[in-house]
């Protein structure tokens, strides 16, 4: 368990989360895990660290394990489940959102989570106010999804891909809760393939392929890091 891949490190008050995978195989191109396991330890060197849970995943390898730790609580997506521990008591919860779970986001700072499920005309959204004890679902936008963010339950984007003939386009989309409607709002610079979002949830980086870094500053995108 040594040698497992570490994809979280995370500090609650007087003790540290670890979170690693367990790789099973490989799909499509990209490393998948059938297990996240989460270790806890209160010394800062974590010479005390030790297991506090194993979570397996179910039904079909997760292609992208992922983890959040905010307001006191540490959510660890192992599909099709997300989980939640409150990090003061101890406790786990498996969270009531009906349906499998492929990605999720939470804000920081305020009780939001926005759970989806990506899969095509099927896909589903749900969002939680409070931490993830309640769900309401929402309309989901067009896919194919690549991304949904809510900084809270009235405000939210979502990052979507619209192939084309030849090549792809990195769309951004705003969210309008007394419609329950999406309207794009934006595209990325063309060339970019993978987009990053600030603490407030606003879309404002973008990665291209050859390793530039754009950034987006009112409304418009320029170079913040040239590789060459």
């Amino acid at each position: 368990e040594r040698r497992r891949p570490v994809i979280d490190i995370s500090r609650f008050a007087d003790q540290w989360l670890v979170a690693t995978v367990r790789p099973k195989s490989v799909r499509i191109n990209l490393p998948s895990v059938d297990q996240i396991s989460v270790f806890s330890a209160r010394k800062d060197d974590l010479s005390d660290i030790s297991k506090n849970r194993d979570l397996a995943v179910e039904n079909e390898p997760l292609i992208r394990a992922s983890v959040a730790a905010t307001n006191g609580h540490y959510y660890v997506n192992a599909y099709p489940k997300l989980w939640r521990l409150d990090a003061a008591t101890q406790q786990w919860r498996m969270l009531g959102v009906d349906t499998e779970v492929h990605g999720f986001q939470v804000a920081p700072n305020n009780g939001t989570v926005a759970a989806y499920r990506i899969k095509g005309g099927f896909s589903k959204l749900y969002v939680s106010g409070d931490h993830g004890n309640t769900w309401t679902k929402y309309g989901n936008p067009s896919y194919v999804i690549m991304d949904i963010r809510f900084a809270n339950p009235n405000q939210g984007s979502a990052v979507r891909w619209n192939t084309g003939a030849l090549s792809g386009t990195i769309e951004l989309w705003d969210y309008d809760r007394a419609n329950d409607a999406w309207t794009k709002t934006s595209e990325a610079p063309a060339g970019c393939k993978q987009v990053f979002a600030d603490a407030a949830q606003n879309v404002k980086l973008c990665v291209t392929p050859d390793g530039n870094i754009l950034g987006k500053t009112d409304g418009k995108w320029g170079i913040e890091y040239a590789a060459y």
